[in-house]
């Protein structure tokens, strides 16, 4: 979810699980397998957003081009985009390439046989196995219907966290521990730096509610942010916003209750037609975190 345009980057990238408990599943996989340098994540479903009539139009806007080329090395591999149900996908501190692990209705076992992936190159990394595409996505299994994809390095990493020998993020982490704040039965869970947050709700918030240098100050409070999406006639989204202090997120708070009521009264005099960015919004904290619940419409 890095530069996302708007708060709409989540609904972009869903995916379906049965249930909240094998979300929690493959989340501590990823908590399991990802390095310590890992930035931000999100939990996605593919499969409940096929199932949504604007699917094709989110699919072509909020895609993006690294998600593309991962979805074509797997295409490669005989693995079409519809078998690929849950995918947890990252990025690192020091890299904007994406790497993750995707679950799905689909065999590792049948892709990994000789000659049964032209264009790919195989490529030993640590004691594994990986196919290769020509844009540098490989693609390793972990099990027969669970891959971990990214760069050639990465994936040698993810390995030596694997086993024990590297430093993972793990759910003690401050991204792990915020995580696990998250509504385990939102299709859409994911965390990372308040740094991001701009880029979701930087859009949402007219310049002459908050202008970007206030907004900057608004945000440098927050360390990190966790959250997650629900989807009915509109995106339901609520987010825990960790800051340093309770002092600080009782700051926060009341700076993001005046902005909204400003909006309220702003919209009441509006002429115009454009409907709000976001509705419905409500904000509270409790210690050091501020938790925001709003609604915003599914473009």
């Amino acid at each position: 979810m890095q530069n996302a345009p708007a708060i709409f980057f989540a609904i972009g990238l869903l995916c379906f699980c049965p249930s909240a408990m094998l979300r929690a599943e493959l989340l501590s996989q990823a908590l399991l397998s990802f390095p310590a340098s890992t930035k931000s994540l999100e939990y996605d479903n593919l499969a409940q957003l096929r199932r949504l009539p604007s699917y094709e139009t989110l699919r072509r806007q909020y895609s993006g081009e690294s998600l593309d080329r991962v979805k074509t090395t797997f295409s490669k591999l005989g693995i079409a985009e519809e078998s690929m149900q849950e995918v947890v996908s990252a990025f690192g501190s020091s890299s904007e390439k994406l790497y993750g692990i995707v679950s799905g209705a689909f065999s590792g076992l049948q892709a990994s046989q000789p000659g049964a992936t032209p264009g790919m190159r195989r490529v030993a990394i640590g004691n594994r196995r990986a196919q290769c595409s020509s844009a540098g996505v490989c693609v390793i299994f972990l099990e027969d219907s669970l891959a971990a994809f990214g760069g050639a390095d990465v994936l040698a990493e993810m390995l030596r966290v694997r086993e024990g020998t590297s430093p993972r993020l793990g759910a003690k982490t401050q991204l792990g521990e915020l995580l696990a704040k998250a509504d385990f039965r939102a299709p859409v869970i994911g965390a990372a730096p308040g740094s991001d947050l701009a880029a979701w709700i930087g859009d949402g918030i007219p310049k002459g509610l908050l202008s970007d240098a206030n907004l900057a100050r608004l945000l440098e409070n927050i360390s990190v942010f966790e959250y997650s999406v629900k989807l009915g006639r509109k995106a339901h989204l609520n987010l825990n916003l960790e800051c340093a202090s309770t002092q600080t997120a009782i700051a926060v708070r009341e700076s993001l209750r005046a902005v909204n009521a400003l909006q309220s009264v702003a919209g009441n005099f509006s002429s115009g037609n454009a409907p709000p960015p976001f509705e419905n919004l409500t904000v509270g904290s409790s210690e050091k975190i501020v938790n925001l619940a709003l609604d915003a419409a599914i473009q």
